[in-house]
């Protein structure tokens, strides 16, 4: 009888651990889409499904309802990113904003980096500019930085006081500073971090086609990567980290 008794009581807690998880809602996307939640600085939480081979964006609310759809132009040859949707980033109106950098898919590579409001108003255009990240200097105070394939890189200050930098939530915040010499013709330091409880993750290397070109394990031991590029073709490649199934923003170094 107590075994009996036992076994009922373990049977009822399995129900009751799996009545917990519940398919909430189904979205029905291109196999390209990405999903993830983000938490908006005045709007607060929303879920985004990022094409970027369409140039799309769509937000929608916790109750699955369409909020916003956002777009921006593309063109043959050019594979498209995007970086940092936020509110009250670029400039101070009630208006989301984003960054599309893109770069062209044969040599020789180039590269544009644009920000763009949710009407698809250009806000400011860095022709052959690539993007390298936004990083907070300190409280309400934010830095763009770019590059260009040679010897320039520029640090932008910018007007918007966000309470974050448009990362979506279960995230890397950044991949902890600037790959360095960036371009580069033989090595290339690529820092990372890994998220908060994790000890091992990937370190993955895509070229400007969105091939995989090499993965490396990476652990908490470390914070950087010595990647030797002396065999890589030149042109722009990306780089990311995935820890635990989640994904880091994608950035970028040259080989020159």
């Amino acid at each position: 009888m107590k075994k009996l008794t036992l076994s009922i009581v373990l049977l009822l807690g399995f129900f009751r651990l799996n009545s917990q998880i519940n398919l909430e809602h189904t979205y029905t996307v291109n196999s390209s889409s990405t999903i993830s939640t983000i938490q908006l600085s005045t709007s607060g939480y929303k879920y985004m499904i990022t094409d970027n081979s369409l140039g799309q964006i769509k937000l929608y609310n916790t109750n699955h309802s369409l909020w916003k759809t956002l777009t921006w132009p593309i063109a043959n040859g050019f594979n498209y990113y995007f970086a940092n949707l936020s509110e009250n980033l670029f400039n101070l109106d009630n208006q989301i904003e984003f960054i599309v950098y893109s770069t062209t898919t044969t040599s020789p590579v180039q590269w544009n980096t644009k920000i763009y409001s949710e009407t698809g108003t250009v806000i400011r255009d860095f022709p052959n500019r690539y993007y390298n990240g936004v990083y907070s200097a300190g409280l309400n105070n934010y830095k763009l930085i770019l590059s260009d394939v040679n010897t320039i890189r520029e640090v932008y200050s910018l007007p918007g006081t966000s309470s974050n930098l448009g990362v979506p939530n279960n995230s890397f915040s950044e991949l902890s500073g600037v790959s360095f010499p960036n371009p580069t013709s033989q090595t290339i330091s690529i820092p990372y971090q890994l998220t908060s409880g994790q000890t091992s993750g990937q370190l993955k290397i895509y070229n400007s086609t969105g091939v995989l070109i090499e993965s490396f394990q990476v652990d908490s031991n470390f914070n950087d990567l010595i990647l030797d590029v002396s065999s890589y073709s030149n042109g722009v490649y990306l780089y990311k980290i995935v820890s635990n199934g989640i994904e880091s923003e994608s950035k970028s170094f040259v080989k020159q």
